[in-house]
């Protein structure tokens, strides 16, 4: 038996990559389930699915939504992202909306054509506006890593 101790193992939370490769994949990975199940939902809808059905197509994406913001945000806690919490805060708010109009399609107040079409326009505002900030500061620090 040896009497030599191991060299613990580092754990490297921030991916080499001169790129920002990995996390940017994963948010755009993310982005296109977030997107795809929205679609899904849209196309329920407009097939005439039972209720039951869409609303839970609907539960999924407000839940897929809240998992995807968590780790959007460890991405940037792990990478010292300077604009933190203004993109937090935006996914708060987000998150509210979003959330909002679901309550109200499921209270008869809109429709899911009109729900649908107010969390997509969201979304992507949000995915060609801070998170593609984020994309490109990644990016960057990943560059000066080098």
């Amino acid at each position: 038996m040896s009497t030599q101790r191991r060299k613990p193992h580092s754990l490297r939370l921030k991916p080499k990559s001169t790129d920002g490769g990995n996390e940017v994949s994963a948010i755009d990975d993310e982005d296109g389930l977030l997107l795809g199940l929205l679609d899904t939902f849209q196309r329920s809808t407009r097939r005439g699915d039972a209720a039951a059905a869409t609303t839970k197509i609907l539960d999924q994406l407000v839940e897929l939504l809240a998992l995807h913001f968590t780790s959007e945000q460890l991405v940037m806690r792990v990478n010292g992202y300077p604009y933190y919490q203004v993109h937090a805060d935006e996914h708060d708010h987000m998150l509210a909306r979003v959330r909002d109009w679901r309550h109200r399609y499921l209270a008869d107040e809109v429709s899911a054509e009109d729900a649908g079409r107010s969390i997509k326009a969201l979304l992507l505002a949000h995915m060609g506006g801070k998170d593609h900030a984020l994309k490109e500061d990644l990016r960057r620090m990943r560059e000066n890593e080098q």
